[in-house]
């Protein structure tokens, strides 16, 4: 239908876990988080087949495709800038306020909007928390800054505090991100050989923020974010380097003997293999 309408870009809006949808989530009506994202990876992959590669999936940041964070593809609430007025009068953050009284936050007529919007208790909570003082995996997440958390409404339907953690995110995390870092490869080293050539996947996607970097295995649609070491070992790796050539690298860089980088680089170079990032 989309290609024949002549549609360039698809919006698709997943529901939020508030009120109705709440108890429809429960009662196995929607999709779980799982569901979605899968959905969002097969529809993704299917449009740009047709041509459609405008596609732009209202979830968060952190478990979308690195390609659509590359094209700017990133919905931000804007929490900062909005005051909800709703039918009744009441005024609110959003349309929250039609489901929970403590988020509203005044009323048309008998309260200056002006004095709300300076002063009110909520939406200072929100312009000193969001993102700094967001709690849980999205205070910790190094999308933060960009998505602020995803739908404050939501977390605080969910769990009472405009801080808390997407319920979502929360539930995806545990199998949806993976991370290497340097300190926690130092086992298991595998069977690498020092002569052994070690180059990047050619299934794999790059992207580069501040805290970290992330590189997504297009064929097992798995991102990984690379923390410290792993990030310096990627981008020396541009070009197929010899484990002992990587090894001597580190030694020098971080000041350690040959024995200590060798055992830590082969730990890390065969977590990478296992993930598929290396070849």
């Amino acid at each position: 239908m989309v290609k024949a309408l002549g549609v360039n870009s698809v919006k698709i809006n997943p529901v939020c876990h508030i009120e109705r949808a709440d108890r429809m989530r429960d009662s196995g009506e929607i999709l779980s988080v799982k569901e979605t994202i899968d959905f969002y990876y097969r529809l993704s992959g299917e449009l740009e087949k047709d041509g459609i590669g405008g596609v732009t999936f209202d979830i968060p940041p952190a478990f979308q495709r690195v390609k659509n964070m590359r094209f700017n593809r990133i919905n931000t609430c804007g929490i900062f800038n909005i005051l909800g007025i709703l039918g009744d009068g009441k005024l609110s953050i959003c349309g929250i306020g039609s489901s929970l009284e403590t988020l509203v936050l005044g009323r048309i007529g008998k309260d200056r909007i002006e004095d709300i919007w300076r002063s009110h208790a909520v939406l200072r909570e929100i312009r000193e928390g969001v993102p700094a003082k967001l709690e849980g995996v999205c205070g910790q997440c190094m999308m933060k800054r960009y998505c602020l958390g995803k739908c404050r409404a939501e977390a605080y339907y969910s769990k009472g505090s405009l801080l808390a953690p997407l319920v979502s995110a929360d539930g995806i995390r545990r199998g949806a991100i993976s991370k290497i870092t340097f300190n926690k490869l130092t086992k298991g080293a595998g069977g690498l050989s020092k002569t052994r050539s070690i180059a990047r996947s050619k299934k794999v996607l790059t992207a580069d923020f501040p805290q970290a970097k992330v590189v997504f295995n297009t064929a097992t649609r798995r991102p990984y974010v690379l923390n410290g070491t792993a990030s310096v070992v990627w981008d020396f790796c541009k070009r197929p380097r010899g484990v002992e050539s990587i090894v001597a690298y580190l030694g020098r860089r971080y000041d350690v003997t040959t024995a200590r980088a060798r055992r830590d680089v082969k730990g890390l170079l065969d977590t990478m293999r296992k993930a598929g990032i290396m070849r």
